[in-house]
């Protein structure tokens, strides 16, 4: 497991099996890698086995960098969901490691518009968004989604 709390500009970890790893730990967390401290910037995490999708943990206020393409720790996830007639909005679970943002959930109709006019993804959260339709359909819509962690993308 590695732990770093110093910030280290352009740090690369790559291509490193931590999947059967027990390590020395880091504090309070089960995680692989934590990246305790601001400064990170530009850090590049790609490539890597890791336990679970806990399993990198990123200062709360990370917002340059690559974090993707890790075994373990989903940064991007894609489906479809259904808006049932009638209805107006459908939950989605999106099973990524951290929560999405709206810049980077992209939806798209996959059948008839049956009525419905304007789509958009709201309630953003850590493990679900909704998919929002702005006139209830007159049958069935199916919309396609595709999510990404921030710096996943």
């Amino acid at each position: 497991r590695m732990y770093l709390n110093n910030p280290i500009p352009n740090l690369r970890i790559q291509d490193i099996d931590f999947a059967d790893s027990d390590g020395f730990g880091a504090p309070n967390t089960n995680a692989d890698i934590v990246l305790g401290a601001t400064g990170f910037t530009e850090a590049i995490i790609t490539g890597n086995k890791l336990k679970d999708q806990w399993a990198i943990v990123l200062p709360e206020n990370a917002t340059s960098g690559i974090v993707k393409d890790n075994t373990g720790y989903a940064t991007k996830a894609n489906g479809t969901v259904t808006i049932s007639s009638g209805s107006t909005s459908a939950t989605v679970t999106h099973g990524l490691a951290h929560a999405p943002t709206a810049a980077t959930v992209k939806l798209w109709l996959t059948s008839a518009k049956n009525g419905s006019t304007e789509l958009y993804a709201s309630a953003i959260g850590a493990s679900t968004f909704q998919v929002n339709i702005g006139t209830s359909p007159s049958s069935d819509v199916v919309v396609g989604w595709e999510a990404s962690t921030p710096l996943g993308a």
